[in-house]
């Protein structure tokens, strides 16, 4: 036994304890089921009603081209099953995808320190809870983002392994799912996978293009088109708190809002301005200064990650990569131009590595169990539903869920390097 493994006696070790916490999650998992697939409609529902139309009209009727076209085409064999059927096929899938997915950090995490499955198991579910209102949101989405979670996990499980080409594969999956984990690309050149990253590429390619053999090239091609269209559109966009989708929302938590929402002021009648006690303004830079504070930021924030995340010996590399590939997870959702809080269900790996060697390590390094502690206490209290509307809405304000995910990414940037002897 590892020395600073607890001991058997350990209440979290105990079978009772993994009999009680499994039947918690299956009544858990089966109430999210029949919400969502019953009841619910919100994204996914509108992922398959576009699906839908994507079948019958083509790429020309479809106007979320913000998505890439292999995610669409995907929607649309989810709508083959009708909305109900697509969304029991999308939450059955998101339950096989969280099991394989705790299953592949278990092992990952194993490479730095060896623990058992019976800590690993109380690890996931502590992570869980801490995280609960942010599973429990993507969960009424039937666990997009929990797939998406599994693409990334299993690409870096496979990247471990020295298997770039798999890597690739599933980096591009995550890719076609939703763009944003185009930033794993630079990632993979910056560690010098090449194979990887090329593969990469290459997959992308083929997953988005594909499709033309059933909706023919020419429509293919004007879609992705579009898709060029929107995300040049959100570049050229001055004001740092506004977006290229749909109008600014307090709900909001992508990374450029927080920082935006600290440095400027939004006057009466703007869509960010709260008339409600409580709503403090700190800063107020005009548009273009704004905008240069939040790029220069976000600039050494990736800047300092990347230093962090240089190249290192071979052994500190299968210590560190998967830390560093959940950081680039998070960083790609706080860095999307909409970031709800059931996308920072990628803060789930930061918790399981920190908490599972917080139980390895017992009383060292204390502080962790308080900076978990903080994000719980962040995601949970300023949850709809847990606290009163207006509070939950004020909450939003301060971005509690960026700060959070933020919380987390430190988690991950603190863990040394471990060896597994």
């Amino acid at each position: 036994m590892d020395a600073h493994e607890p001991t058997p006696q350990s209440w979290y070790l105990t079978p009772r304890f993994r009999q009680v916490a499994t039947a918690a999650l299956i009544v858990f998992a089966a109430v999210e089921a029949c919400v969502a697939v019953g009841f619910k409609y919100n994204d996914i529902g509108g992922h398959i009603t576009y699906g839908g139309l994507l079948l019958k009209q083509g790429p020309a009727a479809v106007n979320w081209f913000w998505y890439p076209f292999g995610r669409m085409s995907w929607n649309a064999v989810l709508a083959i099953f009708g909305q109900h059927g697509g969304k029991a096929l999308c939450f059955s899938l998101s339950m096989v995808a969280v099991v394989a997915t705790f299953r592949m950090w278990h092992q990952l995490a194993e490479r730095r320190m060896r623990g058992t499955i019976e800590l690993s198991f109380a690890a996931a579910v502590f992570a869980v809870l801490a995280s609960c209102t942010l599973i429990q949101r993507d969960l009424d989405e039937c666990g997009l983002h929990l797939q998406l979670l599994f693409f990334l996990t299993a690409a870096v499980f496979a990247l471990t392994q020295g298997r770039q080409r798999l890597c690739g594969f599933w980096t591009a999956v995550a890719i076609t799912f939703k763009t944003t984990p185009l930033l794993f690309v630079p990632f993979l050149l910056w560690k010098r996978k090449w194979r990887a990253a090329g593969w990469s590429v290459a997959f992308t390619l083929l997953f988005n293009f594909a499709p033309a053999v059933f909706f023919g090239w020419n429509e293919t091609l004007a879609y992705h088109v579009r898709w060029l269209d929107a995300a040049k559109r959100s570049t050229e966009i001055r004001d740092p708190s506004m977006n290229a989708i749909e109008p600014a929302r307090h709900l909001n938590q992508s990374l450029t809002m927080a920082l935006s929402r600290l440095v400027q002021t939004y006057r009466p009648g703007h869509d960010l301005y709260l008339d409600k006690p409580g709503f403090v303004q700190f800063f107020d830079l005009d548009v273009d200064a704004a905008r240069r504070f939040v790029k220069c930021s976000v600039l050494v924030l990736l800047l300092g990650l990347a230093w962090k995340a240089r190249s290192h010996s071979n052994e500190d590399i299968v210590n560190l990569l998967p830390a560093e590939w959940a950081g680039v997870g998070l960083m790609a959702a706080l860095l999307s131009p909409l970031c709800w809080k059931q996308h920072l269900v990628m803060c789930l790996p930061a918790l399981f590595l920190t908490i599972r060697e917080q139980l390895l390590i017992g009383q060292q390094a204390g502080w962790r169990k308080w900076a978990v502690g903080l994000f719980a206490a962040l995601v949970l209290l300023s949850s709809r539903g847990l606290i009163p509307y207006d509070w939950a809405i004020l909450a939003l304000t301060y971005k509690t869920f960026t700060i959070a995910a933020l919380i987390a990414l430190m988690l991950l940037v603190m863990l040394p390097p471990r060896t597994s002897s």
